[in-house]
Protein backbone atom coordinates (compact mmCIF):
# COMPACT_ATOMS: atom_id res chain seq x y z
CA UNK A 1 0.00 0.00 0.00
CA UNK A 2 1.30 3.48 -1.04
CA UNK A 3 1.24 6.11 1.82
CA UNK A 4 0.80 9.68 1.10
CA UNK A 5 2.50 12.42 2.66
CA UNK A 6 0.07 15.04 1.88
CA UNK A 7 -2.77 12.95 3.50
CA UNK A 8 -3.01 14.74 7.12
CA UNK A 9 -3.37 18.11 5.42
CA UNK A 10 -6.56 16.78 3.72
CA UNK A 11 -7.74 15.57 6.41
CA UNK A 12 -7.67 18.49 8.72
CA UNK A 13 -8.46 20.66 5.43
CA UNK A 14 -11.64 18.86 5.29
CA UNK A 15 -12.20 19.12 9.07
CA UNK A 16 -12.44 23.17 8.61
CA UNK A 17 -13.60 23.41 5.48
CA UNK A 18 -16.74 21.03 4.99
CA UNK A 19 -18.42 22.73 8.20
CA UNK A 20 -18.42 26.28 6.42
CA UNK A 21 -19.00 24.74 3.40
CA UNK A 22 -22.62 23.35 4.84
CA UNK A 23 -23.38 26.06 6.29
CA UNK A 24 -22.99 28.81 3.49
CA UNK A 25 -25.01 26.31 1.33
CA UNK A 26 -28.17 25.93 3.77
CA UNK A 27 -28.03 29.75 4.07
CA UNK A 28 -27.65 30.14 -0.07
CA UNK A 29 -28.54 33.88 -1.59
CA UNK A 30 -25.66 36.00 -1.35
CA UNK A 31 -23.57 33.66 0.42
CA UNK A 32 -23.62 31.13 -1.54
CA UNK A 33 -23.45 33.67 -4.33
CA UNK A 34 -20.74 35.29 -3.07
CA UNK A 35 -18.31 32.08 -2.03
CA UNK A 36 -19.13 30.91 -5.72
CA UNK A 37 -18.08 34.35 -7.32
CA UNK A 38 -14.79 34.01 -5.11
CA UNK A 39 -14.18 29.99 -5.16
CA UNK A 40 -14.36 30.66 -9.16
CA UNK A 41 -12.12 33.79 -9.15
CA UNK A 42 -9.55 32.18 -7.33
CA UNK A 43 -9.75 29.12 -9.49
CA UNK A 44 -9.56 31.27 -13.06
CA UNK A 45 -6.48 33.18 -11.31
CA UNK A 46 -5.16 29.83 -10.95
CA UNK A 47 -5.62 28.91 -14.12
CA UNK A 48 -3.71 31.51 -16.13
CA UNK A 49 -1.01 31.78 -13.28
CA UNK A 50 -0.04 28.47 -13.27
CA UNK A 51 3.25 27.40 -14.95
CA UNK A 52 6.02 29.51 -16.26
CA UNK A 53 4.36 30.70 -18.95
CA UNK A 54 2.09 32.31 -16.96
CA UNK A 55 -0.57 34.84 -18.11
CA UNK A 56 0.09 38.62 -16.83
CA UNK A 57 -1.36 40.26 -13.89
CA UNK A 58 -3.54 42.73 -16.21
CA UNK A 59 -4.99 40.03 -18.02
CA UNK A 60 -6.05 38.22 -14.64
CA UNK A 61 -7.76 41.35 -13.60
CA UNK A 62 -9.69 41.45 -17.45
CA UNK A 63 -10.65 37.31 -16.72
CA UNK A 64 -11.86 37.92 -13.28
CA UNK A 65 -14.17 40.92 -14.27
CA UNK A 66 -15.16 38.76 -17.43
CA UNK A 67 -16.41 36.34 -15.36
CA UNK A 68 -18.02 38.31 -12.52
CA UNK A 69 -20.39 39.99 -15.03
CA UNK A 70 -22.91 37.22 -15.26
CA UNK A 71 -22.78 36.24 -11.85
CA UNK A 72 -24.04 39.83 -11.01
CA UNK A 73 -27.03 39.14 -13.31
CA UNK A 74 -27.13 35.59 -11.65
CA UNK A 75 -31.10 35.26 -10.74
CA UNK A 76 -32.30 36.94 -14.42
CA UNK A 77 -29.63 34.28 -15.80
CA UNK A 78 -31.03 31.44 -14.67
CA UNK A 79 -32.32 28.90 -15.01
CA UNK A 80 -31.29 29.63 -18.95
CA UNK A 81 -27.78 29.41 -18.45
CA UNK A 82 -28.44 25.59 -18.45
CA UNK A 83 -29.00 25.53 -22.16
CA UNK A 84 -26.60 28.05 -23.30
CA UNK A 85 -23.41 28.61 -21.03
CA UNK A 86 -22.71 25.27 -19.67
CA UNK A 87 -22.76 23.74 -23.17
CA UNK A 88 -20.92 26.40 -24.69
CA UNK A 89 -18.68 25.70 -22.28
CA UNK A 90 -18.44 21.69 -22.73
CA UNK A 91 -17.79 22.59 -26.63
CA UNK A 92 -14.66 25.42 -25.04
CA UNK A 93 -13.74 22.67 -23.13
CA UNK A 94 -13.69 19.97 -25.75
CA UNK A 95 -12.08 22.11 -28.24
CA UNK A 96 -9.20 22.46 -25.64
CA UNK A 97 -8.72 18.85 -24.98
CA UNK A 98 -8.26 17.65 -29.05
CA UNK A 99 -5.81 20.76 -29.44
CA UNK A 100 -3.87 19.18 -26.31
CA UNK A 101 -4.03 15.32 -28.06
CA UNK A 102 -2.75 16.94 -31.32
CA UNK A 103 0.20 18.40 -29.50
CA UNK A 104 -0.64 21.99 -30.07
CA UNK A 105 0.23 24.71 -27.50
CA UNK A 106 -2.28 27.40 -26.46
CA UNK A 107 -1.45 30.94 -26.86
CA UNK A 108 -2.42 33.66 -24.05
CA UNK A 109 -5.27 34.98 -25.81
CA UNK A 110 -6.39 30.78 -26.32
CA UNK A 111 -5.97 30.66 -22.97
CA UNK A 112 -7.63 33.77 -21.55
CA UNK A 113 -10.56 32.30 -23.60
CA UNK A 114 -10.22 28.64 -22.63
CA UNK A 115 -10.15 29.79 -18.87
CA UNK A 116 -13.38 31.47 -18.92
CA UNK A 117 -15.03 28.18 -20.75
CA UNK A 118 -13.77 26.04 -18.68
CA UNK A 119 -13.88 27.68 -15.14
CA UNK A 120 -17.03 29.93 -16.26
CA UNK A 121 -19.37 28.57 -18.70
CA UNK A 122 -18.75 24.92 -16.39
CA UNK A 123 -18.61 27.05 -13.07
CA UNK A 124 -22.16 28.88 -13.66
CA UNK A 125 -23.45 25.71 -12.79
CA UNK A 126 -22.51 26.21 -9.37
CA UNK A 127 -24.79 28.97 -8.69
CA UNK A 128 -27.13 28.53 -11.17
CA UNK A 129 -28.21 24.90 -9.33
CA UNK A 130 -28.05 26.24 -5.78
CA UNK A 131 -30.96 29.22 -7.65
CA UNK A 132 -32.87 26.49 -9.21
CA UNK A 133 -35.16 24.37 -7.25
CA UNK A 134 -37.14 21.85 -9.10
CA UNK A 135 -39.98 19.37 -8.84
CA UNK A 136 -39.57 17.70 -5.42
CA UNK A 137 -36.29 19.05 -4.07
CA UNK A 138 -34.69 22.69 -3.31
CA UNK A 139 -31.57 24.17 -4.56
CA UNK A 140 -29.74 23.41 -1.39
CA UNK A 141 -30.54 19.75 -1.76
CA UNK A 142 -29.97 19.71 -5.69
CA UNK A 143 -26.32 21.04 -4.68
CA UNK A 144 -25.79 19.13 -2.06
CA UNK A 145 -26.00 16.08 -4.61
CA UNK A 146 -23.45 17.42 -6.59
CA UNK A 147 -20.80 17.65 -3.64
CA UNK A 148 -21.75 14.72 -1.86
CA UNK A 149 -21.44 12.18 -5.16
CA UNK A 150 -18.41 14.15 -6.50
CA UNK A 151 -16.30 13.98 -3.18
CA UNK A 152 -17.89 10.27 -2.63
CA UNK A 153 -16.43 9.67 -5.23
CA UNK A 154 -13.03 11.44 -4.91
CA UNK A 155 -12.43 10.15 -1.80
CA UNK A 156 -13.09 6.49 -2.55
CA UNK A 157 -10.86 6.79 -6.31
CA UNK A 158 -8.12 8.02 -3.86
CA UNK A 159 -8.58 5.33 -0.87
CA UNK A 160 -8.39 2.28 -3.73
CA UNK A 161 -5.91 3.62 -5.84
CA UNK A 162 -3.54 3.73 -2.93
CA UNK A 163 -4.28 1.09 -1.32
CA UNK A 164 -4.87 -1.13 -4.38
CA UNK A 165 -3.96 1.05 -7.51
CA UNK A 166 -1.46 -1.37 -9.75
CA UNK A 167 -2.57 -0.34 -13.34
CA UNK A 168 -1.96 2.95 -14.74
CA UNK A 169 -5.67 4.94 -15.94
CA UNK A 170 -4.08 7.88 -17.95
CA UNK A 171 0.00 7.34 -17.19
CA UNK A 172 0.87 10.37 -19.49
CA UNK A 173 -1.63 13.09 -18.20
CA UNK A 174 -1.43 11.81 -14.11
CA UNK A 175 0.59 8.77 -13.17
CA UNK A 176 -0.80 8.39 -9.94
CA UNK A 177 -4.33 7.14 -11.46
CA UNK A 178 -5.22 4.10 -11.30
CA UNK A 179 -7.99 1.55 -12.97
CA UNK A 180 -8.35 -0.13 -9.69
CA UNK A 181 -9.12 3.84 -8.08
CA UNK A 182 -11.24 4.70 -10.83
CA UNK A 183 -12.95 1.44 -10.72
CA UNK A 184 -13.88 2.40 -6.69
CA UNK A 185 -14.33 5.38 -7.38
CA UNK A 186 -17.20 4.83 -9.29
CA UNK A 187 -18.86 2.74 -7.15
CA UNK A 188 -18.41 4.88 -4.39
CA UNK A 189 -20.63 7.19 -6.22
CA UNK A 190 -23.18 4.45 -7.26
CA UNK A 191 -23.86 3.54 -4.21
CA UNK A 192 -24.09 6.71 -2.25
CA UNK A 193 -26.18 7.88 -4.79
CA UNK A 194 -28.72 4.58 -4.60
CA UNK A 195 -28.70 5.13 -0.58
CA UNK A 196 -29.17 8.52 -0.50
CA UNK A 197 -31.77 8.41 -2.65
CA UNK A 198 -33.79 5.70 -0.67
CA UNK A 199 -32.77 7.51 2.66
CA UNK A 200 -32.10 11.45 1.92
CA UNK A 201 -33.53 12.18 -1.19
CA UNK A 202 -36.80 10.14 -1.39
CA UNK A 203 -37.82 12.09 -4.27
CA UNK A 204 -35.19 10.68 -6.33
CA UNK A 205 -35.35 7.26 -5.46
CA UNK A 206 -32.36 4.51 -5.19
CA UNK A 207 -32.40 3.33 -8.93
CA UNK A 208 -32.36 7.56 -10.13
CA UNK A 209 -29.51 7.94 -7.78
CA UNK A 210 -27.58 4.90 -8.29
CA UNK A 211 -28.23 6.65 -12.76
CA UNK A 212 -27.22 9.90 -11.11
CA UNK A 213 -24.44 8.29 -8.82
CA UNK A 214 -22.98 6.85 -11.78
CA UNK A 215 -23.25 9.60 -14.25
CA UNK A 216 -21.22 11.96 -11.55
CA UNK A 217 -18.48 9.03 -10.80
CA UNK A 218 -17.57 9.01 -14.49
CA UNK A 219 -17.81 12.28 -15.43
CA UNK A 220 -16.17 13.74 -12.20
CA UNK A 221 -13.16 11.77 -12.80
CA UNK A 222 -12.87 12.97 -16.10
CA UNK A 223 -12.73 16.36 -14.88
CA UNK A 224 -9.86 15.37 -12.79
CA UNK A 225 -8.13 14.43 -15.31
CA UNK A 226 -9.25 16.99 -17.59
CA UNK A 227 -7.57 19.69 -15.12
CA UNK A 228 -4.16 17.13 -14.78
CA UNK A 229 -4.11 17.49 -18.74
CA UNK A 230 -3.96 21.15 -18.50
CA UNK A 231 -1.31 21.04 -15.63
CA UNK A 232 0.84 19.19 -17.99
CA UNK A 233 0.49 21.03 -20.77
CA UNK A 234 1.06 24.57 -18.77
CA UNK A 235 4.05 22.54 -16.78
CA UNK A 236 2.69 22.66 -13.26
CA UNK A 237 2.49 20.28 -10.37
CA UNK A 238 -0.46 22.01 -8.85
CA UNK A 239 -2.82 24.64 -9.61
CA UNK A 240 -1.46 26.69 -6.48
CA UNK A 241 -0.42 25.67 -2.87
CA UNK A 242 -2.75 27.64 -0.51
CA UNK A 243 -4.84 24.31 0.47
CA UNK A 244 -2.98 21.59 2.53
CA UNK A 245 -2.97 18.47 1.13
CA UNK A 246 -4.59 19.54 -1.90
CA UNK A 247 -2.44 22.53 -3.55
CA UNK A 248 -5.03 25.15 -4.95
CA UNK A 249 -8.98 25.34 -5.56
CA UNK A 250 -8.64 24.09 -9.00
CA UNK A 251 -7.42 21.22 -7.79
CA UNK A 252 -10.03 20.64 -5.62
CA UNK A 253 -12.91 21.67 -7.46
CA UNK A 254 -12.08 20.65 -10.82
CA UNK A 255 -14.46 17.35 -10.39
CA UNK A 256 -17.03 19.80 -9.13
CA UNK A 257 -16.40 22.16 -12.56
CA UNK A 258 -17.63 18.96 -14.78
CA UNK A 259 -20.27 17.04 -12.22
CA UNK A 260 -22.05 19.96 -11.60
CA UNK A 261 -23.76 20.75 -14.79
CA UNK A 262 -24.80 16.96 -15.13
CA UNK A 263 -26.31 16.81 -11.65
CA UNK A 264 -28.05 19.78 -13.18
CA UNK A 265 -29.76 18.38 -16.39
CA UNK A 266 -30.11 15.30 -14.78
CA UNK A 267 -32.80 16.57 -12.50
CA UNK A 268 -34.05 18.96 -14.84
CA UNK A 269 -34.88 15.97 -16.89
CA UNK A 270 -35.60 12.78 -14.28
CA UNK A 271 -37.19 15.07 -12.46
CA UNK A 272 -40.36 16.97 -14.74
CA UNK A 273 -43.41 17.03 -12.47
Amino acid sequence: MRRDPALLGRVLSAAVFLPVLALLMWAGGPWWEGYCALLLSLALIEFYRMGPRSLPAWACAVGVAALLAPLAWARLLWPAAVSVLAPLGALAVLAGVAARARGLSFSPAGRAALGLAYVGFLGYAMPGLRLSPGHGYSGAQATAMAYVLTWSADTAAYGVGLALGRHPLAPAISPKKTWEGAAGGLCAAVLVGALSGATLWTFLGPVRGALLGALVGVVGQAGDLLESMFKRQFGAKDSASWIPGHGGVLDRYDSLLTATPVVWGFLLCAMRP
